[in-house]
């Protein structure tokens, strides 16, 4: 079988964050033969020369000697920024999840105007502030960037919102929302490819964000036959490699809230025998 290379892509800060998942990675790698770098965003250098793409490696970060880096076959790419992923595809380089994907799934005003055009219900959401006590308040603001719960926060009036916006959303982009019937609740299903790797049903008893990394628990949830033709309707208008579809729970069903591109995996490694690390890249080394 033809040896495999292939990079696993962080940002410094994320990478420490992720030092546990990165290890499973690095294990899964080892053992199917997979020629495998860590690559920290910030030590990475991007030059077009010659009528090609080249990338140059800083090893340490207090020296300035870098190598060239030869391409691989594939990248793991857990930076949400969109242009990097595209920048890695244009020089040939098969990276999971896609650019396309990336661009769609961390603009949240994007993913949930591309989700409701295909017919998928999401509370309603708006995207002008001055709507908001139209609307009615108590609201959820997020900022279209965001993701795992920061920078999400509970608004009551119109003073917290004048407060938020001039204050921790000041600068940025953020889309507005009902709020579910039962906040503090959610579900995380974990999708790999076409399939359902788990769903994982997050509650927290003194949060309106459900967050396991917020403090949320969690636990195994068992899907109903109309609960997983919902999620499959939503896989079919992507093309993902693994990520987190999020629903909260309104009225006694499954809403569409998100899409983890850069989906952590805490709880699976926590309540799980999955080893997801493993399963993902066996899934990429199938479609090389």
């Amino acid at each position: 079988m033809e040896k495999r290379s292939g990079w696993l892509c962080y940002t410094e800060a994320e990478a420490v964050r992720n030092a546990a998942l990165i290890r499973y990675y690095e294990s899964a790698a080892r053992q199917r033969g997979i020629t495998w770098k860590l690559i920290l965003r910030e030590r990475l250098q991007i030059e077009t020369a010659e009528g090609e793409n080249r990338f140059f490696y800083r090893e340490n970060p207090w020296k300035e000697e870098r190598q060239l880096l030869a391409k691989p076959d594939f990248a793991v790419c857990r930076i949400m920024d969109p242009a990097f992923r595209w920048t890695l595809e244009l020089a040939g380089i098969r990276v999971f999840n896609s650019a396309w994907t990336a661009s769609v799934c961390n603009e949240k005003a994007l993913t949930y105007q591309y989700v409701a055009a295909h017919g998928i219900e999401t509370m309603d959401t708006w995207y002008d502030s001055r709507q908001c006590a139209e609307k009615g308040y108590p609201v959820v603001a997020k900022p279209v960037d965001g993701s795992g719960g920061k920078g999400v926060m509970l608004l009551k009036s119109e003073m917290e919102k004048e407060e938020a916006l001039s204050g921790p959303l000041s600068g940025r982009t953020v889309v507005f929302q009902k709020v579910a019937s039962e906040p503090g609740k959610d579900l995380r299903v974990y999708v790999l490819g076409d399939q359902i790797v788990a769903g994982m049903l997050r509650q927290s008893n003194c949060d309106f964000r459900s967050n396991f990394t917020l403090g949320g628990s969690a636990s195994p949830y068992s899907f109903s036959e109309e609960e997983r033709c919902l999620v499959q309707r939503i896989i079919r208008l992507f093309d993902f490699g693994l990520v987190g579809i999020d629903f909260v729970f309104d009225r006694g069903k499954l809403v569409f809230n998100e899409i983890e591109d850069v989906v952590g995996a805490r709880m699976l490694y926590t309540h799980t025998e999955i080893d997801i690390a493993d399963r993902y890249l066996e899934w990429i080394l199938k479609r090389l």
